[in-house]
C-alpha cells in the first residue's frame, strides 16, 4: 500500500472514533432570541417557502369562517311544510368547504 492509502485509512478510523460526538460543548442560553436570528431563519428558509405558509394559513383560517358561516345560515332557515328545500345544494358546498378546509390545514402543516 502506499502511505496516502495508509493516511487515509487513519483519517477514516479516526473520524470513526469521533463520530457522533460534538466538536464544542453546547450551552444553553438565556434570555430573548434577537431579531437577527429571526432574519437568519427568514433568509434561510426563504421567502417563497415563507409566503406559502402565511397564506395557506390565512386560506385556511378563511375556509374554516366559510365553514362555520354557511352551517349557520343552513341551520338558521326555517323549514318549509316540515323539511328544508335545496337539501342535496346545501350538503354539496357544506362538504366541499369542509374538504377544502381540512385540505388545506394538511397542506399548511406539511410544508
Amino acid at each position: 500500500m502506499s502511505s496516502a492509502s495508509v493516511q487515509m485509512m487513519n483519517v477514516i478510523d479516526s473520524d470513526a472514533e469521533h463520530a457522533g460526538k460534538l466538536t464544542e460543548v453546547d450551552q444553553a442560553q438565556t434570555g430573548r432570541v434577537k431579531l437577527q436570528m429571526y432574519r437568519e431563519y427568514f433568509r434561510t428558509v426563504g421567502l417563497t417557502f415563507i409566503m406559502t405558509i402565511v397564506f395557506l394559513c390565512a386560506f385556511q383560517q378563511a375556509a374554516s369562517l366559510a365553514y362555520s358561516y354557511w352551517l349557520s345560515l343552513w341551520a338558521d332557515e326555517p323549514p318549509l311544510n316540515g323539511t328544508q328545500s335545496g337539501h342535496a345544494l346545501k350538503l354539496s358546498v357544506f362538504a366541499a368547504l369542509g374538504v377544502t378546509q381540512g385540505g388545506s390545514k394538511v397542506k399548511g402543516h406539511l410544508t
